[in-house]
């Protein structure tokens, strides 16, 4: 938990959670689990990403101070979750937006992001399809990253840092003292200060860290 100052005056802080760590003794295997069951019918498949935008549009719902953007002389915050996501291409990065994720079906969310990404890889997004969001995710876990801090898209007040799922040793379920090997992802949020503290940030990851460890949830 630290802060620092960008020269555009945004004062940041990040949070990072272990997400399946001993707090709810839950782990990635739940999802995972699940994911595969979704996929075995799906006619889109489900990726772990849409798992991660419904549980931050739901987050987002429950913690609406999150789902917020700063204009200088006032804070807007919205109802509905806006969710970008970072996505590479030959021109950049660009951010294409899931509109209302809150209120699509995880296979609804999961068509739409292969279509962004599509659109994003060959640009042709419109500008409605990047420009605006509440709230981004930005994923390097395919990439084998571990943990790293993502920088703010303002006017929006958060951005969430998706790392790998690694297999860890945790404590088990029946016995503490008897390790047994989960699968843990870690993520971190960055938040802009004048937005979100502290308290509202983590309060934002329980969520968050609830919906992922709990994921027949997000399809409730």
């Amino acid at each position: 938990f630290f802060f620092f100052q960008a020269e555009d005056g945004i004062r940041d802080f990040c949070l990072s959670r272990g997400l399946g760590d001993v707090y709810k003794r839950q782990e990635m295997d739940s999802l995972m689990k699940l994911r595969a069951q979704i996929n075995e019918n799906a006619t889109s498949k489900i990726s772990v990403n849409d798992f991660i935008i419904k549980a931050s549009a739901k987050a987002l719902l429950d913690v609406p101070e999150v789902n917020s953007q700063w204009h200088g002389t006032y804070i807007r915050q919205f109802k509905n979750a806006d969710i970008s996501v970072a996505v590479g291409s030959d021109n950049g990065l660009i951010t294409p937006i899931v509109h209302n994720a809150n209120n699509k079906p995880l296979e609804a969310v999961a068509s739409q992001m292969k279509e962004l990404v599509a659109k994003a890889k060959a640009n042709k997004l419109q500008p409605n399809e990047f420009i605006g969001g509440t709230f981004t995710i930005s994923n390097l876990g395919m990439f084998g990253v571990s943990d790293f801090i993502a920088v703010i898209n303002p006017p929006q007040s958060c951005i969430l840092a998706v790392s790998q799922t690694e297999k860890r040793l945790v404590p088990g379920l029946q016995d503490p003292n008897v390790p047994r090997v989960a699968s843990v992802m870690t993520v971190t949020l960055s938040c802009d200060h004048r937005v979100v503290d502290g308290l509202v940030g983590s309060k934002w990851l329980q969520r968050f860290k609830h919906y992922i460890e709990h994921p027949i949830s997000i399809l409730v």
